[in-house]
């Protein structure tokens, strides 16, 4: 394979400064940063004088360019500098040997995928997720030490989920115009930021107004880094795998934390297990600003193809405002919106205020907020064991089945006065919802163009996430009037939603499913 095939920039003969090229071409008094020899058709080498200050060289067709001495691009390495300066990070392409590799503008090249590289990605980005399921489930066991120390009732305890709410939602509406403007990497740098800054407020239990507010806080960045690290994990090979495990990564996080924050929940400074979080928040940050280096998506994963090809048919990609209004006015991205905020709604609602069900209802112990980690270890394991089943099943179907089956085993929790009972049927629920998140991933990335995936995936991700302020809100309010036996009714009505939330969710190509 010739090199000219590599890069446009190769097809051009050598041409030494002052001489004539082997192709009989006029010599150039122009300085060239480097030049290639066509080798004829008849011969495989081709012997090329190079006026460097040293002895005529013979060069093999087959090897790299001729560099000058006062060439700016050292060849040989992936590390090299762009041939061109300015324009957006990601815009410029140089050959960076026999791959013809994309350079951003400060020379970096895409990662490899497939290899170290992904996965040392991944794992940032898995770390980032672990950091999310143990925020939202580590309040589900603080729930009644706090309204202890506060002596408020469960209706004010409840406006942390409200707070948290509000910072979704800013997250939500903020994050294309913040990934148009600055780039995967410093946007999802300022999420982790964010998390830093809530938990460094949480872990003194300041008055109660500024200890809601730094939910919001909390809830920007976890929207954030939520959207953004959807969007990335949408992009690669065998999405549907990875974003089963990255979600899996959320329900471990889940699941660890309940074991942690119900130790603090038996202690009068209940508020110090903020500190541990703090202290995850701090190595998640330290792992996206080690591991991304403030990147763009197009910088790590080179430009998707798609946009390779609009960008040469003059249609570069529109502003954050264009593509905002694009998505909102896709009638699809709502529904799934809808139905991810009532999913994560629902896991939220059940890790956070089961724990207070079992205690003030079925009997139980403080020792009953390791059910909490029963329902998310659930979560866990379903994100794993179901990939070949969501396979077989079909998208649409499997959410169907697993809807209907938890039904079933929400009435056990309901009507069964039973403390061993409820703790396993709850910890199977967790098991049969743990799909649905990537799921719904799969379905969004293969029903919309490429132009509005991230976006919308980012969108997506942070509106549902608010899911898991709202209702847990809601079930707080009802439970303040009416006792917290409102919970079972409050699931199933959730589950219902659910199901008829899919009905009218547009189906994938059926090739893909």
């Amino acid at each position: 394979m010739s090199l000219s095939s590599l890069h446009p920039a190769f097809a051009s003969p050598i041409i030494a400064p002052g001489k004539s090229s082997t192709t009989g071409m006029p010599g150039s008094s122009s300085r060239t940063s480097f030049s290639l020899a066509r080798s004829s058709s008849r011969a495989s080498k081709s012997s090329i004088p190079v006026e460097n200050g040293s002895p005529t060289t013979t060069m093999e067709h087959s090897t790299l360019p001729v560099i000058d001495k006062n060439s700016e691009i050292e060849m040989g390495s992936l590390g090299e500098r762009a041939m061109e300066e300015g324009g957006k990070e990601g815009s410029v392409r140089a050959s960076a040997g026999p791959g013809g590799l994309e350079l951003d503008s400060k020379g970096r090249r895409p990662i490899i995928l497939g290899g170290r590289e992904e996965k040392i990605v991944l794992a940032s980005l898995f770390f980032t997720m672990f950091l999310a399921g143990w925020n939202d489930s580590s309040i589900g066991p603080l729930l009644l030490p706090m309204r202890e120390y506060y002596n408020i009732s469960l209706t004010i305890v409840s406006l942390t989920f409200v707070f948290n709410f509000i910072g979704f939602l800013i997250a939500a509406v903020a994050n294309v115009w913040l990934t148009d403007k600055f780039g995967f990497g410093k946007t999802i740098t300022l999420g982790a930021t964010c998390q830093m800054v809530a938990y460094a407020l949480q872990c003194w239990a300041p008055p109660f107004p500024l200890f809601c507010f730094s939910f919001v806080i909390s809830g920007i960045g976890m929207g954030l880094q939520d959207a953004q690290a959807n969007a990335f994990v949408a992009r690669l090979p065998n999405m549907l795998i990875k974003m089963s495990i990255l979600h899996a990564v959320y329900g471990f996080g889940a699941m660890v934390c309940p074991l942690i924050s119900t130790q603090f929940s038996k202690m009068p400074n209940w508020y110090y297990h903020y500190l541990c979080s703090l202290a995850v928040a701090i190595i998640n940050f330290a792992s996206l600003l080690f591991v991304f280096r403030l990147r763009t998506e197009n910088s790590i994963l080179g430009t998707h193809p798609e946009e390779q090809l609009a960008n040469a048919e003059g249609n570069g990609p529109d502003d954050s405002g264009a593509t905002m209004l694009k998505i909102m006015k896709t009638k699809s991205v709502h529904l799934f919106a809808f139905f991810t905020l009532f999913y994560v709604g629902l896991e939220v609602t059940i890790g956070g205020w089961m724990v207070a069900y079992l205690i003030e209802v079925r009997g139980g112990t403080a020792n009953s907020g390791y059910i909490s980690t029963g329902f998310f270890g659930g979560l866990t394991l379903g994100r794993l064991v179901f990939i070949d089943l969501n396979r077989r099943l079909g998208e649409r179907r499997a959410i169907y089945f697993y809807t209907a089956v938890a039904l079933g085993l929400e009435f056990i929790v309901w009507f069964v006065p039973s403390l061993v009972g409820s703790a396993v049927a709850v910890s199977f629920v967790g098991l049969l919802l743990g799909p649905f998140y990537p799921i719904i991933m799969s379905v969004v990335s293969k029903i919309l163009p490429r132009s509005l995936q991230g976006g919308a995936i980012g969108w997506i991700a942070c509106f549902g996430q608010g899911g898991s302020a709202f209702f847990p809100f809601v079930t707080g309010v009802l439970a303040s009037k009416h006792g917290v036996e409102v919970m079972p009714p409050v699931v199933v009505g959730m589950l219902v939603g659910l199901y008829i939330l899919w009905f009218f969710t547009p189906k994938a190509p059926r090739h893909d499913q």
